[in-house]
C-alpha cells in the first residue's frame, strides 16, 4: 500500500516538473524568434508578413500561457508558486502587447 502512494506522489510532482521544462523550453524558443524579428535586424516591409510574425509569437505565447496555468495549479511550494505567478503575469503581459500590434 505505501508503496502505491509513492508511485502516485512521485507521478503527481513528476508532471509539473516536466510541464515546467516543457514551458521553459518554449520559452526559450519564442525569446529566440522574437530577437530574430528585433529592430534592426530584419526589416519586415509589407504588412501581411508583419502580421503573420506578429500572429505566430501570439499563438505560441497564449500555448505558454496555458502550460504555465496547468503548472501553477499543480505546484504547491510557496516559491515555485510566487515565480510561476510572476512568469504568468509577464506572459499576459506579452500576450496583451501582442494584441495591441495585430
Amino acid at each position: 500500500m505505501q508503496a502505491v502512494l509513492q508511485d502516485e506522489c512521485q507521478v503527481a510532482t513528476a508532471k509539473p516538473e516536466k510541464v515546467r521544462v516543457q514551458v521553459a523550453q518554449q520559452i526559450v524558443q519564442v525569446n529566440y524568434a522574437e530577437h530574430a524579428y528585433s529592430p534592426g535586424r530584419i526589416f519586415i516591409q509589407d504588412r501581411e508578413s508583419a502580421f503573420s510574425v506578429v500572429s505566430r509569437l501570439y499563438v505560441q505565447y497564449v500555448r505558454i500561457l496555458r502550460n504555465l496555468e496547468e503548472c501553477y495549479d499543480q505546484v504547491v511550494h510557496p516559491q515555485k508558486r510566487i515565480l510561476l505567478r510572476q512568469l504568468l503575469d509577464c506572459t499576459i503581459g506579452r500576450i496583451l502587447e501582442l494584441k495591441v500590434l495585430s
